[in-house]
């Protein structure tokens, strides 16, 4: 029977990007967060696209942190946006915004299509009696609240930009390989669903189970000759040679990532102290925690300090994670019968979140913008199982039942409407913590006293306003809350370093150091104030170790080549200069560190050209406006000088207005 609105595919695809977008508008204005700033705003590698390459090859790229990974088209999209927008966190926001509105399109698609051609669910009596269950679905994974983070934190683009390219690339192979069509079409969506497939893999290793799941699809659909487990057997299977391309792609992907990141698996454990099992273990409790916050998205958080690991299996969170887990497998087994879609993406919620729970582990136990791609699968069962209670029931309806269609339909719409708006108002709340630093990290403390990160994170935004005092409140209880905490001393140790409190900061920078010896920032500012203290050789030398950690370090060599100066190497400083103008053209201060060093040597007409060549690439920079006005002086050129001197100003009084965040 058909509802009393006629949904068509346009007006669903339509209506959920202007309801999405409208959702997400007041996130548009906020700052960056926490992994965006060393990932993003002090990332030199993102400010060029000519390290295009290099995002390929050099998996250190990725961030100035002391992790690596090979998401070269995730990177990508960050120089894009940088090249667009600059350091202005709105652009990168939009397309953030984008990716999640098409991520909901797709769910839709999915779900009309599985629905469709692809289960043998029964379509008399109450089956189905909402045509709009694939917009509910996609609107469902559209404006609920546990997805909030993915889209706002805009470090966790990976987990938008991957969950679209595999969710592209399941939907190709389910109108082309999974189903019988001409063979020009099916090849030409096999063909764009392995490109998907590789565009997502070069941007999140979690891309991987996608051919796990296309081969679970086509194994649970009703009309695959798999599907009858009396008659399975690898040899009658003859459509196993559909699978082949993407698993070539996978062990491709695989030799690179090990070729790549040799150490990538056992590096996450020991900067954590942890093992493989307890990872595992750990892990378990991870997947139950994520079923339970789609269910009652509570506390909204981004921060879980107090997780903690589990290192035996005899933990009794183990072993409740384990039980349900088995419990919710097992159910979703015996509904394979009646209802092979709901039991399918129950697997794609678990098959989602397998690679970071096992072989590709993160550098947290749990974190909210994971389950991301998982949740869509949650989204098409919860809909199902909402609308229609008859999947379990395989349509036992009677007369009297079908004349109530209208008024349960009526009923039945009316739920989802009120479900579906107090999660969107969740979200929009939601959204506004995220205005800056202080409202996150502030929200976090809230609901969790105990919070060592967000005293840094704090700490740190206090700093940044040169609020000393509370600076140092945030810092002194991070590290108490956290002693064995490297970031923790890191920013005591620079707050001490700021007050002049030498022998303060660096007893916290060879803590720091200590606790953190792959930590590029832990050697950089312990050779600050080395430098600062006169000590040259012991800054140098703590330079060159941050720099074999993180090569396109080019703060690292702005400091370093500043402490060249200061012992009158200049040589060594020109080298060092003319690197960090090879890794960021549009840093300012390669410019300003060769023409200073030109004038140091009276060379007054080449630092000109110099200041010139940067004013062309850097139009807005009033300290390279401020020096060219230095030099035109002492060229004599008077007039020009002070056009010079009057640029800079404006540009000064114009930066001054900017907001902090930018």
């Amino acid at each position: 029977m058909n509802s009393p609105v006629r949904y068509t595919k346009s007006f669903s695809i339509s209506s959920l990007a202007i309801v999405t977008a409208l959702i997400y508008a007041n996130s548009l204005p906020n700052s960056f967060h926490y992994d965006d700033l060393h990932g993003i705003v002090y990332n030199p590698a993102i400010r060029d696209l000519r390290n295009t390459i290099a995002f390929f090859t050099d998996p250190s790229t990725l961030s100035l942190a002391d992790y690596a990974d090979w998401r070269p088209v995730l990177q990508l999209t960050y120089a894009i946006d940088y090249a667009i927008w600059g350091l202005n966190p709105t652009g990168f926001r939009i397309l953030n915004l984008l990716l999640h509105v098409a991520s909901a399109i797709l769910v839709y698609l999915i779900f009309a299509e599985t629905t469709n051609s692809h289960s043998a669910e029964p379509s008399n009596g109450f089956q189905w009696r909402m045509p709009g269950a694939p917009l509910i679905a996609a609107a469902l994974f559209a404006v609920h609240p546990a997805n909030s983070q993915a889209v706002n934190y805009i470090w966790a683009r990976s987990a938008l930009l991957a969950a679209f390219f595999y969710l592209v690339g399941f939907y190709c192979f389910l109108r082309g390989p999974l189903q019988s069509n001409t063979e020009g079409r099916t090849t030409l969506w096999h063909i764009a669903g392995l490109i998907s497939y590789i565009l997502g893999l070069a941007t999140k290793a979690t891309v991987i189970t996608l051919p796990a799941a296309l081969i679970l699809c086509e194994f649970l659909r009703p009309s695959s000759p798999a599907a009858d487990l009396k008659r399975f057997h690898i040899l009658e299977w003859g459509r196993a040679k559909t699978f082949i391309p993407a698993l070539g792609v996978s062990l491709g992907y695989l030799g690179l990532r090990a070729f790549l990141l040799p150490d990538n698996f056992t590096g996450v454990l020991t900067s954590y102290q942890t093992t493989s099992l307890t990872y595992l273990l750990t892990s378990t409790r991870a997947w139950l925690y994520y079923l339970k916050f789609f269910l009652w998205p509570q506390p909204m958080i981004i921060d879980f300090h107090d997780f903690g690991w589990s290192g035996t299996l005899w933990d009794t969170r183990v072993l409740f994670s384990l039980v349900v887990i088995i419990v919710v497998l097992g159910g979703a087994w015996r509904a394979w019968k009646f209802a092979p879609s709901v039991t399918f993406f129950i697997l794609w919620f678990f098959i989602a979140l397998f690679p970071e729970t096992s072989f590709i582990p993160l550098t947290e136990p749990i974190n909210c913008y994971r389950p991301y791609l998982a949740y869509a699968g949650l989204c098409i069962v919860v809909t199902k199982l909402g609308l229609d209670k008859s999947l379990w029931l395989r349509n036992r309806t009677n007369d009297d039942a079908k004349q109530n269609l209208r008024g349960r339909w009526v009923a039945q719409s009316a739920v989802v409407v009120i479900v579906l708006t107090m999660l969107a108002a969740m979200t929009i709340k939601r959204n506004l913590i995220w205005r800056n630093e202080f409202t996150l990290w502030s929200d976090v403390l809230q609901k969790d006293p105990t919070n060592s990160r967000a005293h840094m994170s704090l700490g740190r935004y206090f700093l940044d306003a040169n609020d000393y005092e509370r600076a140092k409140e945030m810092l002194e209880k991070a590290v108490q809350l956290a002693p064995k905490s490297s970031p923790a001393y890191l920013l005591r140790g620079h707050l001490n370093s700021l007050l002049n409190r030498t022998s303060e900061a660096l007893e916290d920078f060879n803590k720091a150091v200590a606790l953190g010896p792959r930590s590029a920032y832990n050697w950089h500012y312990r050779a600050e104030l080395y430098a600062k203290l006169g000590q040259f050789d012991k800054a140098l030398q703590d330079y060159r170790v941050a720099l074999s950690l993180k090569p396109k370090f080019t703060d690292a060599y702005f400091r370093m080549a500043i402490a060249y100066l200061q012992t009158g190497e200049n040589a060594q400083a020109m080298e060092l200069c003319r690197k960090i103008w090879e890794i960021d053209r549009y840093d300012a201060r390669a410019y300003k560190c060769v023409g200073r060093i030109l004038m140091e040597q009276k060379k007054y007409t080449e630092a000109a050209l110099v200041y010139k060549k940067a004013l062309a690439s850097l139009p807005d920079s009033h300290e390279l406006w401020l020096d060219l006005g230095v030099v035109y002086n002492q060229l004599s050129m008077f007039a020009e000088a002070a056009l010079a001197f009057e640029k800079s100003t404006q540009l000064s009084r114009k930066l001054a207005g900017r907001p902090q965040d930018w």
